[in-house]
């Protein structure tokens, strides 16, 4: 087999480390490999600012939930759903914010990978990624103190992040 093609059976590594072959134009998958690890550490990979705000981000719902839970001693955990319906005050804001958490939550880790993946500036993806997470945490306390126009101005503000990160995408 002459070096070019010995080449072509030759494994690679992906951005996450992750080592595969590509015989015959077919992706076959191997494991993560010592040397494929050290391939990844040796190009100083790490996750970026966007990539951990997408974990923030998988959080928030979590810990925003937790605020309408905190303290209360009849908390149903056979029926949560139905408890959390009879909430009022802040307690019932804390839900509706947890609720929205998770149905902003896609399509913003979406814009992320969709950015980073299509290799857009890494500083302005890193910026929006921040925003968001920033808005979205301003979002949740205008919430709690009832303040719905403002609510609404925060919401508009991580979509229009979440726009712009799409943005940064379509013109790597």
């Amino acid at each position: 087999m002459d070096r070019s093609r010995k080449a072509a059976f030759m494994p690679e590594c992906d951005a996450l480390g992750v080592a595969y072959t590509v015989p015959h134009s077919r992706c076959a998958w191997q494991a993560p490999t010592a040397q494929s690890w050290a391939i990844t550490l040796a190009r100083n990979e790490t996750m970026s600012l966007a990539y951990w705000c997408i974990l923030i981000a998988g959080v928030l719902p979590v810990l925003t939930v937790s605020l309408a839970k905190w303290g209360v001693r009849d908390y149903d955990n056979a029926a949560p759903r139905a408890w959390m319906d009879k909430l009022s005050g802040h307690r019932r804001r804390a839900d509706y914010a947890h609720r929205n958490h998770f149905e902003a939550f896609p399509f913003f880790a979406a814009a992320v990978l969709v950015a980073e993946q299509l290799h857009g500036a890494q500083a302005a993806i890193n910026a929006l990624a921040l925003a968001f997470i920033v808005i979205r945490i301003v979002y949740t306390v205008l919430y709690l103190r009832n303040l719905p126009t403002l609510r609404s101005g925060a919401w508009l503000l991580g979509y229009l992040c979440v726009l712009a990160l799409f943005g940064v995408a379509a013109v790597a």
